[in-house]
């Protein structure tokens, strides 16, 4: 799992369930999800289900009572249940739970991992097994993994934001500088480099600059050159990103570096020499927050410096 919940969602009415995929999509956007949700409104046969497969899904939602020359309900999660054994599902329909249930009991299909629902209740049911699903998966190695991953996209990110700036310069002189300002950052973060950063001639390219940079100095030029930019629609993102290190860089360090030194009642407390440090699910929570308005606010300024 990611910063997206994915949910494949097979109705051949979707208008119908959008009440509940907006309540799912509220309550994710509290725990620091966003939701994906793709649609399937037709199953022809059994077969054509695999494609859908090609990437992972957290949840299926699955309506019983399909038309327009669909299979019905049973048959789908049969056939899903063949190759994808392990995702939940919500069966829902208009009928008693008890009619789904005794109904996938007939197709003697393996009942592990299936919920039912009726329609009236589906928001409720959704909720509550998107909640079981985010505990049972979502521990300190998740949160770690996350952590990293988006940090490394970011810095990737940020390389390209620099590139931009750097590429829409207009003389030599003015690259010259930015290569410069890339450098001291460089050897402001990185003490004991200094010698081997004091040879990197002006006339390498851009990249071997940016190699110099961790995700902490990475960040401090960027903001420099928005904050240095004569843009004010780039200038005012400076304000977006000052907190980058404190609420996101200092956050990865901790995950990444500190060992895990117990777990009670869902609170990690994790080691590094004798500092210590405890996270929960209400700071995961929080983190996952900040990931996606980072993200949002790098998209933007993509966007902004692209245009």
């Amino acid at each position: 799992m990611n910063l997206e919940y994915k949910i494949l969602w097979i109705d051949d009415h979707p208008k119908q369930v959008e009440p509940a995929k907006q309540f799912i999509l509220e309550r994710l956007a509290r725990k620091g999800f966003q939701l994906r949700v793709q649609f399937l409104n037709n199953v022809e046969t059994a077969a054509s289900l695999k494609s859908h497969f090609s990437s992972d899904y957290d949840l299926l939602a699955i309506d019983y009572q399909m038309s327009n020359g669909s299979i019905n309900g049973d048959q789908i999660v049969k056939a899903i249940r063949s190759y994808c054994p392990l995702t939940e599902i919500v069966f829902y329909s208009s009928s008693p739970t008890q009619e789904l249930k005794e109904k996938m009991l007939a197709q003697k299909i393996m009942v592990d991992g299936v919920y039912y629902a009726n329609r009236k209740d589906l928001h409720e049911r959704l909720n509550n097994v998107i909640d079981t699903t985010i505990k049972k998966t979502f521990d300190l190695n998740q949160m770690r993994g996350l952590f990293l991953s988006c940090v490394a996209d970011f810095d990737h990110t940020i390389d390209e934001l620099i590139t931009q700036v750097f590429n829409q310069l207009d003389t030599d002189e003015k690259r010259d500088e930015i290569k410069i300002k890339i450098k001291n950052t460089a050897m402001s973060h990185h003490m004991t480099s200094h010698a081997k950063l004091e040879t990197v001639s002006n006339d390498e390219n851009l990249e071997v600059f940016l190699g110099m940079l961790t995700s902490d100095p990475k960040h401090a030029v960027l903001h420099n050159l928005l904050h240095d930019s004569d843009d004010s629609e780039l200038n005012s993102f400076c304000v977006r990103i000052s907190n980058y290190t404190s609420e996101i860089i200092q956050p990865r360090n901790k995950l990444a570096h500190y060992m895990k030194k117990e777990e009670i009642n869902g609170k990690y407390t994790l080691i590094s020499k004798n500092r210590e440090v405890t996270f929960d699910d209400a700071l995961f929570q929080g983190l996952r927050h900040k990931l996606l308005e980072y993200r949002d606010t790098f998209d933007q300024l993509m966007k902004n410096m692209s245009n």
